[in-house]
């Protein structure tokens, strides 16, 4: 496995597979393919995320196919696929992103059908597969809380409660007023509350951060209460400080992230057997385990009971390409711009 980070790996990269892989037509050949392949290159958001590496060390192990990563923000990614395509100089198989940012890159041609993958077959019947998209896992969000700021007796259990006057300046979020994981939350909130809830909580004084890691640090250390955005799968690296994660009522926003295969990839088949490989029961369990969603029946059935907790939330809903725009005006009149 290899990490590209720079832009002299990049170039090495796009040198090195220039050549368009042709795709198998069965699912045997494809296996065998894929292994005459030998590599696949894979765009993910994923940043230092130990349970996506352990995937992809599990997929190597099992396969012998030897798998480069690319991470960066969500919107890099998507601009690295996008000038890959317009160069004619794809150096990506796999691009691992929202559902909204896929759909955007497919409907611009910079992604290729995919053909039939087995494991698809066992996924759970709220998720679907897109002619140029497969789902790979959602990502939830909830409240994160310190707990010796906010006795047991006070802490919020609906989305509602964070409209209540006691938090006044005691709220921190992720930026809103922009596509990222504060849109991401309070964006179905809004859809389900409507533009009053926005102004209410805006009247809560609300500190906005772009920094997703370091904001559940800075409720731990006690600057703040309260982080209205926090993802699951980032709530186990806070074992042993004082803080606990909320699901508030009704539900929790999600984000639904898909697995694409990149328009003239060099290594089609390999792409192929990795994303059937993420639909694994294996691969699935691994991130179910720390609060991720699966998408595949049965994962959440083999999962501890505060696992299970998480990866079966019921789920709000979540902000497409189209709502987003929309979406952002109403952040920006009442928190400005």
């Amino acid at each position: 496995m290899k990490d590209l980070f720079n832009k002299v790996a990049f170039a090495f990269l796009g040198v090195s597979v220039m050549t368009q892989g042709a795709l198998a037509s069965s699912w045997d050949d494809v296996v065998a393919a894929a292994k005459e392949e030998g590599q696949v290159a894979i765009y993910h958001s994923q940043l230092g995320a130990d349970y996506f590496e352990d995937v992809v060390r599990g997929f190597e192990t099992e396969t012998g196919i030897d798998v480069v990563l690319l991470a960066g923000r969500a919107t890099e990614v998507m601009e690295r696929v996008r000038s890959e395509g317009a160069s004619g100089r794809v150096a990506g198989d796999v691009v691992m992103s929202s559902t909204a940012i896929n759909q955007l890159l497919g409907e611009e041609g910079f992604l290729a059908e995919i053909a039939e993958v087995p494991n698809a077959a066992n996924l759970r019947p709220e998720f679907s597969v897109a002619p140029m998209q497969l789902p790979a896992f959602s990502q939830a969000y909830g409240l994160l809380v310190n707990t010796n700021l906010v006795p047991e007796a006070d802490r919020p259990t609906s989305w509602n409660d964070l409209l209540d006057p006691k938090w006044q300046g005691k709220i921190l979020s992720n930026e809103v007023r922009t596509v990222g994981t504060g849109l991401a939350v309070l964006g179905p909130i809004y859809e389900l509350y409507g533009e009053d809830y926005v102004e209410g909580l805006a009247q809560q004084d609300v500190t906005f951060s772009r920094d997703i890691r370091l904001e559940e640090r800075r409720v731990a250390m006690g600057e703040f209460p309260i982080l209205m955005t926090e993802m699951f799968g980032f709530y186990k690296d806070l074992e042993g400080l004082p803080v606990e994660l909320i699901l508030p009522e009704p539900s929790s926003p999600y984000t639904p992230i898909d697995m694409s295969v990149i328009k003239d990839a060099s290594h089609p088949n390999a792409a192929l057997l990795f994303m059937n490989y993420f639909l694994s029961q294996e691969a699935q369990t691994i991130y179910a385990k720390v609060g991720m969603i699966p998408v595949v029946e049965g994962v959440i059935d083999t999962l501890s009971p505060e696992e299970a907790r998480l990866s079966g939330v019921e789920l709000m809903g979540w902000i497409g390409r189209d709502q987003r725009g929309p979406a952002i005006a109403v952040m920006k009149k009442h928190f400005g711009e």
